[in-house]
């Protein structure tokens, strides 16, 4: 066969294909088996919603239940530049589109926004801008009364050119997105299969440092031969997120969406009978009441929940490192040994067997009214801390304003 004889082509063919497969295999997603999230057309009844899928925890694709909101038609950049409050309406940007959660921010107007995002590395992760809030109508499963008037956390505008990439994460809240512009790939692991295989290695803001486009298997081998659920969204569509799924997310083309994240643990308490069987194209996002996640943070469930996650995810909880990731390692040198006071107290009420290492079997074994307490002594270390950054930041532009004099 001349200069190329079957060997040599054989070998260069293995070389390729070994490369080209081991280049697939690096993406997070790619090392096991591939599953498929069901999928309805349209927003399924509140009953149905919660029945077979919210409460046991199973996602769902809704396949162009996005298209009843007028944002879907309306939300172009030359209707944006059209809106005269574009221009008073201050949005945060993120500065790279490969999420990193150290990323600088910006705050910009959302017009400035519109008006650039095409030439830059910029991602608007913001709540949807109160004069747009009419354009998009509360997903379907959400109207129930009880939920739209006390069980929604936040809203959030995730807008861009495409090409973003999020951290492998979880939230502690359950999510619908949907997406008006562009497409999505989500990536999406059972926590109750696999939560021990996927290292959440900042168990602080509940994110990993996995390399989505370049795995390292040497650092994460529990990922190897998981389960990943794969689902692709277009515009039109929505995804149902179950509270605590390790997830990760992907855009592409100019991409648009909006997701509500609500109160996970309230989901047993809703009146299901009570809830509308039609779809109220007039309960916007305007009319209904977001309560913070600052304020869902401060629930004893969401303090026991992160506690939970922490005892999971640290080999050994010491009171150290406990207040490490309670401070999210915040320089606190000069502050005195105040602020420790109240986590000494609750570490104190959940190592009850006094090894100086919170386990996961005793933030578990925790009793209700022990609950109630540790709620309390955060609700002091974040009113300590709170009044701490206040001095740092008034000594700071004291600091600052003396050398502006100076010079």
């Amino acid at each position: 066969m001349g200069l190329w004889d079957i060997s040599t082509i054989c070998t260069v063919f293995l070389a390729c294909w070994t490369s080209c497969e081991s280049d697939v295999s690096r993406r997070f997603g790619e090392s096991g088996p591939s599953l498929d999230v069901e999928a309805v057309q349209g927003f399924p009844s509140s009953r149905d919603f919660f029945t077979y899928f919210a409460l046991p925890s199973r996602p769902l694709k809704m396949a162009g239940a996005a298209k009843w909101s007028t944002a879907f038609k309306n939300w172009e950049d030359s209707y944006f530049l059209t809106r005269q409050e574009s221009s008073e309406t201050l949005v945060n940007v993120e500065t790279r589109k490969k999420e990193n959660r150290t990323q600088p921010t910006l705050e910009i107007t959302f017009r400035d926004f519109v008006k650039n995002y095409k030439d830059f590395d910029q991602y608007m992760v913001d709540p949807v801008p109160d004069f747009l809030r009419k354009e998009v109508v509360l997903p379907g499963p959400l109207q129930c009364r009880q939920v739209a008037e006390n069980f929604l956390v936040e809203n959030i505008m995730w807008f861009s050119s495409g090409g973003t990439k999020s951290v492998v994460h979880t939230d502690a809240v359950d999510n619908i997105l949907c997406l008006f512009r562009g497409e999505k790939v989500f990536v999406m692991v059972d926590p109750d299969k696999y939560a021990d295989r996927v290292d959440i290695d900042h168990p602080e803001g509940a994110y990993s440092d996995i390399d989505v486009d370049n795995v390292d298997y040497d650092r994460y081998p529990g990922l190897v031969g998981i389960e990943f659920y794969h689902v692709n969204i277009s515009a039109g569509d929505c995804l149902f997120v179950p509270y605590k799924w390790i997830h990760q997310v992907r855009s592409y083309n100019r991409n648009i969406a909006v997701n509500v994240w609500w109160d996970h643990h309230r989901n047993s308490e809703i009146d299901l009978e009570n809830c509308p069987t039609e779809l109220d194209l007039d309960l916007t996002l305007h009319k209904v009441n977001f309560i913070s996640f600052s304020e869902l943070m401060n629930s004893v469930n969401s303090i026991r929940d992160q506690f939970h996650e922490f005892s999971s995810r640290v080999k050994s909880l010491t009171f150290e490192k406990f207040l490490e990731l309670l401070t999210n390692n915040a320089d606190l040198d000069e502050a005195g040994e105040g602020y420790k006071v109240p986590i000494r107290q609750i570490f104190k009420l959940i190592d009850t067997n006094r090894d100086g290492v919170l386990h996961k079997n005793e933030v578990l074994a925790t009793a209700d009214e022990d609950w109630e307490s540790i709620q309390e002594h955060m609700q002091r270390f974040e009113a300590i801390i709170s009044a701490i950054e206040r001095q740092m930041n008034e000594e700071d532009e004291e600091n600052h304003d003396y050398a502006h004099e100076e010079l």
